[in-house]
């Protein structure tokens, strides 16, 4: 463990106001940092020299309190890895997919339905052909590729 005991006490004796206050206070931090290097991101080593009196562990959880709120996000998973500041790509655009997807599902049916009055036209109905009848097809076409 990083903290020492006289740290654990002090720690202990304080209220839950000065944790809150003590936690937002380095997340803001974080945050600056991540602004501040937007460009190129920032590697958690970067982050930790940020806060050296944190372990580790503890950056990482307010790292990932800033990513659930939508403050930063993670490109990469190991030492290369960085942060940046704002939500994730991926999560605009997963919401743009799924928007884009709905559209295309109703636009699709709209085209169906259309293509459909279309084809009728096109074709009366002594032209087309019901299940029955393309089954017969098929039998007939099988039979005579056996017959060769």
């Amino acid at each position: 463990m990083s903290a020492t005991l006289e740290q654990l006490r002090t720690w202990m004796k304080a209220d839950e106001n000065e944790h809150l206050e003590f936690k937002e206070t380095n997340k803001a931090l974080l945050l600056k940092h991540i602004r501040d290097n937007r460009k190129q991101g920032s590697q958690l080593s970067e982050l930790l020299q940020v806060l050296p009196e944190l372990s580790r562990t503890q950056v990482q959880w307010l790292l990932r309190e800033l990513k659930t709120d939508g403050q930063v996000h993670s490109v990469g998973l190991t030492r290369a890895g960085r942060w940046y500041p704002g939500p994730s790509p991926d999560s605009l655009e997963a919401d743009t997919i799924e928007e884009r997807g709905v559209s295309l599902r109703l636009e699709s049916r709209g085209a169906r339905t259309r293509n459909r009055h279309a084809i009728d036209k096109q074709y009366p109905a002594k032209y087309t052909l019901n299940h029955a009848q393309i089954r017969q097809s098929i039998a007939r076409n099988k039979r005579d590729q056996t017959r060769i």
